[in-house]
């Protein structure tokens, strides 16, 4: 038996960096006047999405914040393992690949990023920010959600909760019994994520079979 809940994986942004009006109006206005004194035309507002317009926790540059290290599918060192943000980018992973698709498309060259450490529990805490967006596989939460803004969805994800085949009893699977507890039920997850509430949940369905 498999315990499935759906989450989908966001960008936690820091408020500074929404800007408001992107985009604007497409009616330019301008003021012209005729007659003796010539025609004088205003100056056009600056476009609140431009680069410069934008409040960033470093004037001119892009900070990304992910946790250290940051591990592969989502980030990728240069062996192919975790990679440690305090070192050269890779731009290896599925989620480096996003992030600067997404610097990008702010109009941010890859030398106007840069990463800044911040642990997955630092990404969503109430309080000032290190960061203009963070990438950690954060998934919502309505609780989350009053400290940061969240971004639409960049992957639509699964959580499980697997039980070992050979710790399976002939009607369900069981989590693996502790040594010194034979009524306790062992399990391996990050405290204060999704995944923990989901195993949680999961293990008060389960009985211990021996």
């Amino acid at each position: 038996m498999k315990s499935h809940r759906f989450f989908i994986l966001l960008l936690a942004l820091s408020l500074a960096l929404v800007a408001t009006g992107c985009g604007g109006s497409d009616d330019s206005e301008s003021d012209t006047t005729g007659g003796d004194t010539g025609a004088t035309t205003e100056a056009a507002a600056p476009d609140p999405c431009a680069t410069d317009q934008l409040e960033l926790t470093s004037a001119g540059t892009l900070t990304i914040g992910t946790d250290n290290p940051a591990f592969p599918p989502w980030f990728q060192g240069p062996d192919g393992g975790p990679w440690d943000p305090t070192t050269e980018p890779t731009q290896e992973g599925y989620e480096a690949a996003v992030a600067y698709e997404l610097a990008a498309e702010l109009g941010f060259s890859d030398d106007e990023v840069e990463w800044a450490v911040v642990p997955f529990d630092q990404s969503f805490k109430p309080g000032p920010k290190s960061f203009d967006f963070d990438i950690n596989q954060v998934s919502y939460t309505a609780k989350r959600a009053e400290a940061v803004d969240f971004s639409d969805s960049y992957y639509d994800v699964n959580q499980a909760v697997v039980a070992l085949e050979s710790r399976r009893s002939p009607t369900r699977p069981r989590l693996r019994t502790s040594p010194t507890r034979n009524s306790a039920r062992r399990s391996g997850r990050r405290a204060t994520t999704t995944s923990w509430k989901t195993c949680s949940r999961a293990r008060s369905r389960l009985r211990t079979t021996h």
